[in-house]
């Protein structure tokens, strides 16, 4: 089992992904010191109190944010590059085209894009804008925004992070409140488990952020 925050091993060199880098650093940070304090909190063998595992709860909505946050940034300084370079980055793009144009409000959006000076720059601008405006905590999400990352390899590790999704969503949603048990108690969350969801998550955040980074020294 794991005995605590894994050590940050992200690879990211180049300029382009350097904000997305210190935001996986940060998220790190973070949940090394919430674990710390929970650890500080313990006294003997007794059950960690709920005011003890809020911070457990914190951890791991921590690094879903941090997961998010280091990926949406990634996509708002990769992915102009790679739509203009990458085939598979370029193939989404021109699928997101396809669908607003097809959408209700579609020819508002063709108009738009024929109205700006430079309609390749207007696309890609929406693009990223549609691409980094939802959340992106489900596995779902994340699957979309890898492809149109060019990030390949990642979805056994992604649907792995369908349980840590699940239990971050009931902290942030439902205040993990568990309303059948007999005094409507929240959920009993045991750190080995939160420890290793938060780590999943990190993980991913610094793969996903080294590969957008080799792409992007490949293309240049």
């Amino acid at each position: 089992m794991p005995t605590g925050i894994r050590s940050y091993a992200g690879n990211a060199s180049t300029a382009r992904t350097h904000k997305a880098k210190w935001i996986v650093e940060s998220a790190h940070d973070t949940a090394s010191s919430l674990l710390g304090a929970f650890h500080g909190q313990l006294k003997g063998a007794g059950a960690p109190t709920d005011e003890q595992q809020d911070l457990l709860r914190a951890m791991l909505v921590f690094a879903g944010a941090g997961l998010d946050s280091s990926v949406k940034q990634a996509a708002r300084d990769c992915l102009p590059a790679l739509a203009r370079n990458s085939d598979e980055t370029r193939g989404e793009l021109e699928k997101f085209i396809e669908r607003e144009i097809r959408a209700g409000d579609g020819q508002r959006f063709l108009v738009q894009l024929l109205l700006h000076s430079n309609t390749e720059d207007e696309a890609i601008t929406e693009f990223v804008n549609r691409s980094t405006s939802g959340s992106l905590q489900s596995a779902e999400e994340l699957h979309r925004i890898c492809k149109s990352l060019d990030v390949q390899g990642m979805t056994n590790k992604i649907n792995d992070l369908r349980p840590a999704f699940k239990a971050r969503n009931a902290i942030i949603h439902e205040m993990d409140m568990n309303f059948s048990a007999r005094n409507r108690n929240r959920r009993s969350r045991k750190r080995d488990q939160m420890v290793t969801w938060t780590n999943q998550m990190l993980e991913v955040a610094e793969l996903i952020v080294d590969k957008v980074d080799a792409r992007i020294a490949e293309l240049q």
